[in-house]
């Protein structure tokens, strides 16, 4: 080499892997997904090479390396190689599209396989990569076979010419981790590469085979007798005979049997069936379809089995229609994820997850945002659920691209609803309304709709999600509404529907909702579709059953689909933890946005799933006691409630829960019972009354209550037969005792606080009650209530006392008053307090405080009640209200009225990003006691002395509001010994903020004067 020389590494053409045009090489067309008689599941071991660039990749001619061994299906980012990244909106490399940094791990697989000797007859053989994340050629016995790009959509390749026959053949797969689709693959989840899904070598008979197939259901008119098409695609170099039959239970339907000649390619199939049963989620019936490919002398070339639904899907009167109903989607987005395998999902889990949608009334699943496992489809047409498949598409990091391009304030967005919208055109121009990237987009809806169009389920095909809007969407809704017309097209980024079907939005506040929907009167076209809404990160969302309201409220309105299914927290067995962004050194990341689902990332329910569940419920139903009957609304779109049943039950307590009677569909005998009840009810509950696919028989589907008496009672006792009280200052002199028969009080005058309760003996208090009104924010507070109680120092005030005193009172109780400045460190903000501690000669003590806000106040507060700590035998909590799980002002309606039980450690609600949690909202009493029944008995006070007629929020638990801020994973947490009680008067709702509305004002606590009083009645 001479000084001077330049010789450099790279091809002087871009590499495929960097080049929009070349998404693909030798790949054959997109076919309907079904696996043939001859196939060889390639899944297993593989050896494995690991190289930081691709002029590091092993060298298929010359694959001298230390091979190792991974798992396929799989992720080599969680097998040891490299390390699972998470972004939501962010890419992370240099945005420079179509070029990817030099710095581009790559991933190359071998395996040695041997096609069987039983396949013996003239074969065309392929092999079939149902996933590869991000890119990968292909090279088989050294020589290059093709190459592909799309990590969620399948790649075939013809590899008849590249194998051997009865020898070993090596399959080497150089999988690339960034290539340019990765700017269209930006789907807010981990980027994690490697073959994800199944590996098959396919043998297809070489004389005469099924390419492809699409099968259509027409319904008539009147949506009674249908028409079955089948339109099929063959290989045939010999007079061959097709034959396609239609079964219903076993029962021949319908048959076609026709002769096909030598080099016919194309065949459309039509069965007229005479009022078949129907398809929908609510009553999935399916057909068997069976296809065969026979040669003259009867040989089976080829057999297909496909499961046939009969539904319609059409748009009428504005409505999105299925038979010619319209249908409102009570549904979920739906990312693949495994807490440990990552997308490399197995088909029970997935199985495991519809069937956890069906048990929670969920009839609609968004493949968010790309095409899920193949057979998905087949469990969604199984067990009834309506899915819009979504294409592999999202270029949502454009956005972050140029500094300041979001700052754009809300008064120039020219009535857009998000500076998102604003910014739109602009960001489009990247990829979206990029001419040059026309054929990669078009190539993404291409994918999806072949290889699923043979699934009744789906019913709305999607562009992809937050790709912005360009010529590139109008190729890929045209390819769409040219090669399915009988399916409706989305895409939210569409945001005026200039091509989509369908008027789609993200997070719309409830007004923007109801003015959206009324914009054109009952005279529009298109009907409105959240594509997301209620943000479910960590404890919440909020506030669910207001739009499900909207959604019944307005024909418009044809429901939506919350976010998200589930947490995406991938398990560090060493650590104990659900890992979120940054747990693995990655960066940039989103941290705990990945954390949004309403099920655990181990896919058990969450509380969001609950309570998402009782406000969708597909029946509704109310009590009337008068009536002594249930009134019943069916909320179903087609199911007829058959074989459904209805359990009555009345409940009262006293001092213990007891069921009084039980009926089905007549209600029981209501009467009201003895003046010792506190409370009666009645429950009405909605079951199955036999077993389903995704259900056993008894299984509730909905329910009801009717509280038809509740008692309060004297926070003051009516007779007073204990001694009187005594008092005394301490020998400190810097507190007043106070004792009676059973117990004695020491109140601190320093602090203005009571500081010990003593019961027959015992110490009631590690810490007495004070006002508060700070609670760890949740995930959903983040983003607009954290910021102003951080700014405004809300969980770090001061107490300030100005005066004790202590005064006889009323039927020889004695009154400690303190007043008191409760202010914000640093700012100049408090609330000037009185407070009256009463103490009754029987030991019942009484606080009230009365609150006024001064100074420049935050707008609202978290919470306003007590704080205290128990002692820690004093664990064991039963409360008459809502429960027994967590619930909060917005997020109520799946707790049920009625007396429960927990312990301290059993109120704690463990999320995976610790936050605010285990609130009990609608709470009537509370007894706080070592579970032997001594303790004390807690209730709000009403402004004429009543106890127990006002709700109350509490929370009893061994983890303290600051323990539960600083902790990242529940594994940092600091359990107490202590119980870390709180009383609230008032508490703030859930929403959905973090990416949404914030907390509904009817559920906010503003900061305002205010009074409130709680009695503690000690049980001996």
């Amino acid at each position: 080499m001479i000084l001077g020389d330049s010789v450099s590494l790279q091809p002087q053409e871009p590499p495929d892997y960097c080049n929009e045009h070349i998404f693909q090489r030798n790949r054959l067309p997109a076919r309907a997904y079904f696996i043939p008689e001859h196939a060889l599941l390639l899944n297993g071991l593989w050896d494995f090479d690991y190289a930081p660039t691709p002029l590091h990749a092993v060298d298929p001619t010359h694959p001298k390396c230390q091979w190792h061994v991974i798992q396929v299906p799989g992720h080599w980012q969680l097998q040891g190689f490299g390390k699972p990244h998470y972004t939501n909106v962010p890419y992370p490399f240099t945005v420079d599209p179509p070029f990817v940094p030099t710095d581009n791990p790559v991933g190359t697989y071998r395996k040695f396989i041997r096609v069987p000797q039983e396949w013996k007859q003239p074969m065309q053989l392929r092999l079939r990569f149902d996933g590869v994340d991000s890119a990968f050629h292909l090279f088989i016995n050294g020589a290059q076979v093709g190459y592909n790009q799309g990590s969620r959509n399948a790649a075939e390749f013809d590899v008849t010419g590249y194998l051997k026959a009865d020898d070993d053949n090596e399959v080497m797969v150089r999988v690339y981790q960034w290539c340019d689709g990765s700017y269209i693959e930006d789907q807010d989840q981990w980027w994690l590469s490697g073959i994800f899904r199944d590996v098959h070598l396919l043998g297809f008979s070489a004389v005469a085979r099924i390419n492809d197939f699409c099968v259509r259901t027409l319904l008539d008119e009147q949506y009674v007798d249908a028409t079955l098409q089948v339109i099929l695609h063959l290989h045939v170099t010999t007079p061959s005979t097709l034959e396609v039959s239609l079964q219903d239970n076993c029962a021949l339907v319908g048959e076609y049997t026709r002769d096909v000649a030598t080099n016919v390619t194309d065949v459309r199939v039509e069965i007229p069936v005479a009022n078949p049963a129907k398809w929908t989620a609510e009553t999935p019936f399916l057909h068997n379809l069976e296809i065969y490919l026979r040669s003259k002398d009867g040989t089976t070339c080829q057999k297909i089995s496909q499961k046939v639904g009969f539904r319609e899907v059409e748009m009428r009167n504005g409505n999105l229609t299925v038979n010619g109903k319209p249908i409102c989607f009570r549904g979920v987005n739906h990312h693949d994820h495994h807490p440990t395998l990552g997308r490399a999902v197995p088909l029970e889990f997935l199985r495991q997850d519809l069937i956890t949608m069906k048990q929670h009334n969920i009839n609609a699943v968004r493949t968010s945002h790309y095409p899920s496992h193949p057979r998905f489809y087949d469990l969604c047409d199984e067990l009834g659920l309506w899915v819009m498949d979504e294409a592999d598409l999202e270029c949502h990091g454009f956005e972050r691209a140029k500094v300041g391009m979001k700052n754009i304030p809300p008064s120039e967005w020219d009535g857009a609803d998000s500076v998102e919208e604003v910014i739109s055109p602009i960001v489009a121009e990247y990829t979206s309304n990029n001419p040059s990237w026309r054929e990669a987009y078009v190539d993404r809806v291409a994918q999806m709709l072949q290889r699923d169009k043979n699934h009744t389920s789906i019913i709305i095909w999607s562009l992809g999600n937050e790709a912005w809007y360009g010529c590139n969407h109008v190729a890929m809704f045209e390819y769409a509404k040219a090669h399915d017309p009988t399916r409706l097209v989305h895409y939210e980024g569409d945001r005026e529907a200039k091509t989509a079907d369908i008027c789609s939005y993200m997070y719309l506040e409830l007004w923007n909702l109801e003015k959206k929907a009324l914009s054109e009167g009952d005279h529009f076209t298109k009907p409105i579709i959240l594509a997301e809404y209620a943000m479910a990160i960590g404890n919440g969302p909020g506030a669910l059953q207001e739009y499900q309201d909207m959604f019944y409220k307005h024909r418009r309105l044809q429901g939506g689909f919350l976010w998200e299914f589930s947490n995406l927290g991938l398990w560090d067995e060493q650590r104990g933890i659900y890992a979120y962004g940054g747990d693995f050194g990655d960066n940039p990341n989103d941290a705990t946005f990945v954390l949004d689902g309403i099920v655990n990332s181990d896919h058990t329910p969450a509380r969001g799933l609950v309570e998402f569940m009782k406000v969708i419920e597909p029946v509704k139903m109310i009590i009337d006691p008068e009536k002594k009957e249930t009134q019943i609304r069916n909320l179903f779109d087609f199911y007829n409630l058959e074989g459904l049943s209805i359990v009555v039950e009345v409940a009262v307590v006293e001092d213990e829960y007891a069921n009084v009677d039980f009926g089905i569909l007549a209600l029981p005998d209501l009467t009201t019972g003895s003046n010792d009840e506190l409370a009666r009810w009645v429950t009405a509950k909605l079951k199955l009354g036999s077993a389903t696919a995704w259900a056993e028989s008894g299984h509730e589907i909905a329910w009801c209550q009717c509280l038809l008496s509740q008692r309060s009672w004297p926070s003051v006792p009516l007779s007073l037969q204990s001694p009187s009280l005594r008092y005394s200052l301490t020998d400190s002199g810097l507190a007043y005792r106070v004792e009676g028969a059973t117990f004695s009080l020491d109140f601190d005058r320093v602090f203005g606080r009571l500081s010990e309760w003593v019961l027959n003996g015992r110490q009631l208090l590690s810490s007495g009650p004070v006002i508060s009104a700070w609670r760890p924010p949740t995930e959903n507070d983040t983003k607009r209530n954290w910021p102003e109680w951080k700014e405004y120092c809300v969980d770090n005030m001061q107490v300030r006392v100005r005066s004790v005193s202590l005064d006889a009172g009323p039927q020889e109780s004695l009154h400690i008053t303190v007043d008191a400045y409760i202010g914000a460190i640093i700012r100049q903000w408090g609330l000037d307090t009185k407070s009256v501690l009463t103490v009754y000669p029987g030991g019942t003590v009484l606080l009230g405080y009365h609150v006024r806000p001064r100074g420049h106040c935050p707008s609202k507060l978290p919470r306003l009640g007590l704080d205290m700590r128990l002692r820690p035998e004093f664990r064991v909590a039963q409360w008459l209200g809502i429960g027994p799980e967590e619930s909060y002002a917005d997020s109520r309606n799946s707790q049920q009225f009625g007396l429960h039980s927990r312990t301290a450690d059993t109120l704690h609600t463990s999320y995976e990003f610790p936050q605010e949690n285990g609130n009990r909202t609608g709470t009537r009493w509370l007894r706080l006691t070592d579970g032997k029944g001594r303790g004390i008995r807690v209730a709000r006070v009403d402004e004429v002395g009543q106890a127990g007629a006002m709700e109350f929020d509490f929370t009893a638990q061994h983890y303290t509001a600051q323990s539960t801020f600083d902790a990242k994973h529940p594994t940092d947490l600091r359990r107490e010994d202590d119980v870390v009680v709180r009383l609230d008067a008032a508490h703030a709702g859930l929403g959905t903020g973090r990416c949404g509305p914030d907390t509904l004002p009817k559920y906010q606590v503003p900061c305002h004067e205010t009074a409130f009083a709680f009695s503690f009645e000690p049980m001996l």
